[in-house]
Formats: C-alpha cells, sequence, structure tokens
C-alpha cells in the first residue's frame, strides 16, 4: 500500500503545468471554500469549478494519480461509490425494510398515496449536495498525486499564506463592525475572528495549522542566499500573531487545536542541519530554541488571558456543560445511530432526521445543522460502510506514522520531504481531533488541505526505500572496489 514505483508520477509536460493548476485549485477552496451549507452563494461559482477541475483531473493525470497511490485513490473511489449509492433511486420493497424508515412510510399511508422509489438517503437533496461537495476534494487529491512531490510541498506554503492572510482578516474583524463587509457568509459568528470561514471553530483549526506550516517553513528555508535566518524570523513573528489570534475567535476547541499544534510543531521542525561533533554556544542555542519558541509563544497567550482578551480559555472556563447544546444533544443522536444503523440514515440527511427525532426541551434559536461531532455523524448518516472506510483511512494513517517515525533526517531531498511529512500528519491530526467536537472537514477549503496532506504522505515510503537502495548499492560497490567478499 506504501511501497507504490518510484517511476515519475505524470509526464513531463503535464506535470509542469500542475505547477500552477493544483496551486490554483487549492487557492479556489482556500479563498471560497469556507462554508459547509448548501445555500451559500460561492458554491455557484466553486461548485462548475469544482465539476471541471475533475473532469480535466481525471481525464489528464487519473493514471497518473492511480500508479503513485493505489490504496489511497481506492479509499477515494470507496467513498464517492458509497456517495453515489445514497443517490440511486431504489424500489419500495428495498427501502421501505430500512430501519428507521418507518416514519416515511407512515406518512405515505397517511396522504393514501402509493410508496415511491426513494434513494438510500432519507434526505434525497441533501445526499446529492454530498455527492456534488466531493468533487473538488477528489480533483485536488487527483492533481497532487500526479504533481511532483515538491510541487506538493511548494502547495503547502501557499495554505500558509491564505492562512495567514485568513488571520490578519480576522484581526480586522474584531476591530470593526460586527456586521461589517469583512464578513463573507451570511450565516456566520458574527463580532468574532472568523477570516475566510463562517464559523470561528473552523478559522481556529486553519490557525492551529499553521504552526506546522510555519515550523515546515522555517526548517526548509533556503541558505543558499544567506536568507535562513530572516525565514525563521519571519516563521517566529508569524507564529507570535497566530497564538492570541487563536485565543480571541472564541473557539474552545481551537484553544486545544492551538495548544497539539503548537506542541508538536516542534516535532515538525526536527533537529535542523547537521551539527559539527563539537558544538559551539551558538550551536546549542540553536538546538533549544525551539523549546524557547514554544515557552515564548505559551507565555504570550498568558498574556492575552490575563488581557481579558482570550475569550476562547474564558468560555472554556465558564463552561457549563448542562447547559452546552451540543451535550444536551448527544443522546439523541446516539439514539438515531442505533435506530438506523447498520445503513445509516443516509448522507446529508442529518438536519432533517435530527429535527423528527429532537425533544421538545432542547428547542431553541440556534441551528443545530450538524452532530458537532463528525465522527459519530459519519457512523449515524453512513453506517456500516462508512465505518469500514474510516478504519481503512486510520490504519492507513496510523501505517504512515510508523515510516514516519521510524526514519531519520539525512541528504536535503530526505529531509525536505521528510518535514513536510510531518507537517502533513499534525494537519490532518488537528482535523481529525478538531472532528470530535466539530466538523471542520465538512468545509472545502479544509477538506481540500486534507487530501493535500494525505497526498504528501504517499511519497514517504517511497523515499525511503529509494534512498536505502541507493545506500545499499554505494556500500556495495565500495565494497567490490576494496576486495572485501560479502557473505
Amino acid at each position: 500500500m506504501l511501497t507504490a514505483n518510484m517511476t515519475s508520477p505524470a509526464r513531463p509536460a503535464k506535470r509542469d503545468a500542475l505547477r500552477w493548476l493544483l496551486p490554483a485549485a487549492i487557492l479556489l477552496a482556500m479563498l471560497i471554500g469556507g462554508s459547509s451549507r448548501a445555500d451559500v452563494l460561492p458554491l455557484l461559482i466553486l461548485r462548475p469549478l469544482s465539476a471541471l477541475l475533475l473532469v480535466f483531473g481525471v481525464y489528464c493525470y487519473g493514471g497518473a494519480a492511480w500508479r503513485q497511490s493505489p490504496a489511497l485513490m481506492a479509499l477515494a473511489l470507496g467513498v464517492v461509490l458509497l456517495a453515489v449509492a445514497h443517490v440511486v433511486p431504489l424500489p419500495p420493497v428495498l427501502w421501505s425494510m430500512l430501519p428507521g424508515r418507518d416514519v416515511i412510510v407512515q406518512t405515505y399511508e397517511v396522504a393514501a398515496m402509493p410508496l415511491p422509489w426513494l434513494s438510500l438517503s432519507m434526505s434525497p437533496a441533501g445526499a446529492w449536495n454530498a455527492l456534488f461537495s466531493l468533487m473538488l476534494p477528489l480533483a485536488v487529491l487527483i492533481l497532487a498525486l500526479a504533481a511532483k512531490p515538491d510541487d506538493r510541498v511548494r502547495a503547502l506554503k501557499w495554505v500558509m499564506v491564505i492562512a495567514l492572510i485568513s488571520g490578519f482578516i480576522g484581526l480586522l474583524q474584531i476591530l470593526g463592525p460586527p456586521r461589517g463587509p469583512l464578513y463573507f457568509y451570511k450565516v456566520t459568528n458574527a463580532g468574532a475572528a472568523v477570516g475566510f470561514f463562517a464559523n470561528r471553530n473552523h478559522q481556529a483549526v486553519l490557525m492551529a495549522s499553521l504552526f506546522p506550516l510555519l515550523a515546515t517553513y522555517a526548517a526548509l528555508a533556503d541558505n543558499s542566499r544567506g536568507r535562513l535566518q530572516l525565514h525563521r524570523a519571519i516563521a517566529i513573528a508569524a507564529a507570535a500573531f497566530i497564538a492570541p489570534m487563536i485565543l480571541v475567535t472564541g473557539s474552545r476547541n481551537g484553544l486545544v487545536l492551538g495548544a497539539v499544534g503548537l506542541v508538536l510543531a516542534v516535532w515538525v521542525y526536527g533537529k535542523g542541519t547537521e551539527k559539527p561533533a563539537v558544538k559551539s554556544a551558538t550551536m546549542r542555542w540553536r538546538q533549544w530554541s525551539p523549546i524557547a519558541v514554544v515557552a515564548a509563544l505559551v507565555g504570550l497567550s498568558l498574556l492575552t488571558i490575563v488581557a481579558s482578551r482570550g475569550v476562547a480559555f474564558q468560555r472554556l472556563v465558564d463552561l457549563d456543560a448542562s447547559q452546552d447544546l451540543r451535550l444536551k444533544a448527544l443522546p439523541t443522536v446516539v439514539r438515531i445511530v442505533g435506530d438506523t444503523f447498520p445503513w445509516g440514515s443516509g448522507m446529508g440527511s442529518f438536519d432533517e432526521v435530527y429535527r423528527h427525532y429532537e425533544p421538545g426541551q432542547l428547542l431553541s434559536p440556534n441551528y443545530f445543522n450538524h452532530a458537532h461531532n463528525d465522527w459519530l455523524e459519519v457512523v449515524m448518516t453512513g453506517g456500516l460502510p462508512a465505518i469500514f472506510l474510516a478504519l481503512v483511512a486510520i490504519v492507513y494513517f496510523l501505517l504512515v506514522l510508523v515510516a514516519v517515525l521510524k526514519q531519520k533526517e539525512r541528504g536535503s531531498s530526505h529531509r525536505r520531504r521528510l518535514i513536510s511529512a510531518r507537517c502533513a500528519i499534525v494537519i490532518l491530526l488537528l482535523l481529525a481531533i478538531g472532528s470530535i467536537a466539530e466538523y471542520p472537514a465538512r468545509t472545502p477549503s479544509l477538506a481540500v488541505l486534507g487530501v493535500l496532506c494525505a497526498a504528501i504522505l504517499t511519497g514517504v515510503r517511497k523515499v525511503d526505500m529509494g534512498d536505502s537502495s541507493r545506500d545499499r548499492r554505494a556500500a556495495s560497490n565500495r565494497d567490490h572496489d576494496s576486495g572485501e567478499i560479502l557473505v
């Protein structure tokens, strides 16, 4: 699964086109894909372009993407097929026997209407929206797999730039009016630092992802022109800006993710460049500098809290679990899972199905559009097939994680890909943790970030095997030249 061949992912001419096509697709998603709703205006632009990009990607790069990572492409195909299965009309004799469909059958019986052909999903419109939402992530996955490894790493820099701009816009949002022109979505957290997003929790996930992105930028800075220290200073300054920005978003989820991202950024940064046998005072400082930076950023965050600007921290302290709608709705969601298992209620059906089950005491002006636990919502809507696909993805991630943990930094090319792989692992981990209390991967921008990170991880094991083979060949040549006999 992790040992695809070492051939070039795509032909040179087509691969060169990916140098601008892949960043363009990522910019498209990051700039106008900040909402998970199906009725936002940017989808009028995003969905048609996503369809064109997907058709073009499959036609020109589908084969190269499959050769690069059959396992990842098969997993993506499985997700698409599951979504397709939820929109295919079924005869009444089939769908009426599915668990949880009694209310639909009773509705037609009360109306004295014959049972029609219906899809597996209890919300056909929601199922179609879920299927269409897969177009852009799938297109970016194909383009990223077909691209050169360095182009995938370069795409992370574009994500970093857009994320920093989003953080700066968030700063302007909290300084301006709650319904000012810098809020790009009608349904949003007015008065909060949401950046390019509609939800402050999703903005906080992107801000937390900036820590490993900045660590990658600093670790892989090009020192050929003596700009290494400048790049590292820029990374530290950007991190100092992001740390308090996570706090002022007012996202409790972001507070936890920010701490995780900040700590794991030290692992992403690695050991730095090769060090001489005798360490000078400067070299010892460089060894401890990542930890010193983390300590300084933690101190800055504490200063923000003391200055009464840590909205997320204050919301965490003031949290009353009995009054938190998400926790109070959890038993209802678990009940739906039991009633609709093993096939689930259908892709995109959470809103309509939950409203049928919603207890009267939980009725409020607040709009509960998702379970705010995406892992549980995947089980509820996708059933046993979705659980299987999720387990396959988790196993794939763990195998790659073990492979990355076993590798050491050696050689500039290998070190570059290893550090970018660490960054991708941390970002995927942040998305996974964030999905426990939110649904970040349902926004097009963060979904695209996730598949980009998955594509980056496909080359790690192959690079290590290629380097090991070259090392063995070099050792064999040395032994042959010296006249030694290998037993």
